[in-house]
C-alpha cells in the first residue's frame, strides 16, 4: 500500500464506523425518574406494588416502604419509566399470615386471619412521565377499586 494513501483509508475508516455507531442510536427507550407516595386518605401506605403501563413498551414497578414512598424501576438496572402516557395500578397486598388459634384441631386456622384478597386500584385518567425527574403521588381515595 502506498503510504501517501494511509491518512485518506485511516479517516475513511473512523468515518464509516462513526456513521454505523449513529444509526443505532441509543441503547433504549428514553426513560424519566419516578418516585413519589401513595396514600389512602391522607396516609402512607406501606406494601403496595405500583405499576406504570405505557401505551407501547414494557411496564415499570416499584413498591411502597413503609412511608408510602415508592421510586419505579424500568428494569432492574435502569429505573424510572417510559417517557410517556401511563396507566397506573397500585396493588394492596395483606402481610397477614394464617394462624392456627388456641383450642382449634391442629389442622385448622381461623378464617379471620387468612390473607385478605388484594385489593387493585386504577387511575381514571392517564398520567403523563416526562424526561428528568418525575414526582408523581397518589392517594387511593381518588382511584378506581376493583
Amino acid at each position: 500500500m502506498n503510504a501517501k494513501f494511509r491518512p485518506a483509508i485511516a479517516l475513511l475508516g473512523v468515518t464509516i464506523l462513526v456513521s454505523a455507531v449513529g444509526c443505532f442510536g441509543p441503547a433504549g427507550p428514553k426513560v424519566g425518574q419516578v418516585e413519589g407516595t401513595v396514600l389512602d386518605n391522607g396516609k402512607p401506605v406501606s406494601n403496595a406494588k405500583v405499576t406504570f403501563f405505557p401505551a407501547d413498551g414494557r411496564p415499570s414497578y416499584g413498591s411502597t416502604d413503609s412511608n408510602g414512598h415508592y421510586v419505579l424501576k424500568y428494569s432492574d438496572s435502569i429505573p424510572g419509566a417510559v417517557v410517556g402516557s401511563h396507566d397506573v395500578q397500585i396493588n394492596i397486598m395483606s402481610m397477614s399470615v394464617p394462624q392456627r388459634q388456641e383450642g382449634m384441631a391442629p389442622n385448622k386456622v381461623s378464617r379471620t386471619a387468612m390473607p385478605a384478597i388484594p385489593k387493585r386500584y386504577s387511575w381514571p385518567t392517564t398520567v403523563e412521565v416526562t424526561d428528568g425527574m418525575n414526582d408523581l403521588s397518589f392517594d387511593l381515595k381518588e382511584a378506581k377499586s376493583r
